[in-house]
């Protein structure tokens, strides 16, 4: 057993050495002396007016030289059209989307219509809960799309005094450490849809998710999973790149949220399920080899060092969101939270495969 236990938790290690090579080694925005390409900003939106009085006027405060607001509603019947009839603004534009084709999901629909609807050729996604941390952000943005096809950005939750807070924003930490990672080392599987930007050209005309139209989630990971080939994938590093999301309240609705990321996680392409999944069986197995040993007594030297050490690995990835993007990381906490995390992941594993159908809002 102690064998098998070795070469699981050095399993491990060698997905974190991977993490640390990626990680390290993404370059800081690059500074463009060419002029800024225009920009549509792509917000699809149900029942958010509260959000949208608040994220639109953010929006419109960009110092991109050039930028459209295209916001695309998804049947909201709270004040979102009437709100936004009130906003006189040239460069805010709004479609409202009553019927959904059979066998769509509607959010996925919705922004196929934006990329068909958008006025320039530069797409830069963010939700109707999200606020840019800088007047630069669509600037920043840019700076990194001017030479690359996909642009990678990161997104944290604001932090709240509570554990689900820490651990919401653990998870999304952990998740981004893993993106930015395995795209700076040249195996991109997914963007978030908060901070997230593409070339239009990159979509074809139709058939975007390939036949996988109907899920619900995955309208920004599954895009970027399936339509990165021979692509030019940038990452956008600095505060001024950041945009910020509020989290959930209950445990029960970020839940939920979660169920619905991990359901498209089953529709990615094989080559992707088989890493990721790689690495969530060695954690969950590196995890029963310790508690196993803790119950018995086995306080094996060489097991529990090498253990102890993707502790440090792992927050040391932390530490680069934590310096590079100038965010609240707990890294001191990431024994605790790793912990939670994979009772988490089995809870909500066990979920996805027992249900049939999710909705996205």
């Amino acid at each position: 057993m102690l064998t098998t236990a070795l070469i699981i938790v050095v399993i491990q290690l060698v997905y974190h050495l991977f993490f640390l090579m990626g990680i390290f080694s993404i370059k800081n925005t690059p500074r463009s002396n060419t002029p800024m390409e225009p920009v549509s900003v792509v917000v699809i939106v149900k029942n958010e007016v509260r959000h949208l009085q608040t994220l639109i006027p953010l929006l419109q405060q960009q110092m991109h030289p050039e930028f459209e607001i295209l916001l695309l509603d998804d049947g909201s019947t709270d004040a979102t059209e009437q709100w936004i009839k009130t906003q006189k603004k040239p460069n805010l534009r709004y479609i409202r989307i009553e019927n959904i084709p059979e066998g769509h999901n509607s959010k996925k629909y919705c922004l196929s219509q934006a990329l068909q609807k958008a006025q320039f050729d530069n797409i830069l996604l963010t939700d109707a809960d999200c606020r840019p941390q800088s007047n630069n952000w669509i600037l920043e943005m840019s700076k990194v799309s001017a030479s690359h096809d996909i642009t990678l950005g990161y997104s944290p939750y604001y932090k709240k005094a509570s554990f689900l807070n820490l651990f919401i924003r653990y998870e999304t930490n952990f998740t981004a450490l893993q993106y930015l990672s395995f795209a700076q080392l040249g195996f991109p599987y997914m963007g978030v849809g908060r901070n997230l930007g593409y070339k239009k050209n990159i979509v074809p005309s139709s058939d975007i998710y390939k036949g996988k139209q109907h899920m619900t989630g995955g309208d920004d990971d599954l895009l970027i999973n399936y339509h990165n080939k021979n692509k030019k994938v940038g990452i956008a590093v600095g505060p001024d790149t950041v945009v910020y999301s509020f989290p959930k309240l209950s445990f029960y609705s970020f839940f939920k949220q979660k169920i619905r990321h991990l359901n498209a996680g089953q529709a990615y392409q094989p080559k992707y399920q088989l890493v990721l999944g790689g690495y969530t069986a060695s954690l969950l197995l590196v995890y029963f080899f310790f508690f196993t040993f803790l119950l018995q007594n086995h306080f094996f030297f060489n097991f529990m060092s090498l253990f102890l050490l993707r502790y440090v690995t792992l927050a040391a990835g932390f530490l680069f969101l934590k310096r590079r993007y100038k965010v609240d990381v707990s890294v001191l906490a990431v024994p605790v939270l790793d912990i939670v995390y994979v009772f988490y992941y089995i809870t909500a594993g066990i979920t996805v495969l027992c249900t049939k159908k999710v909705k996205w809002n």
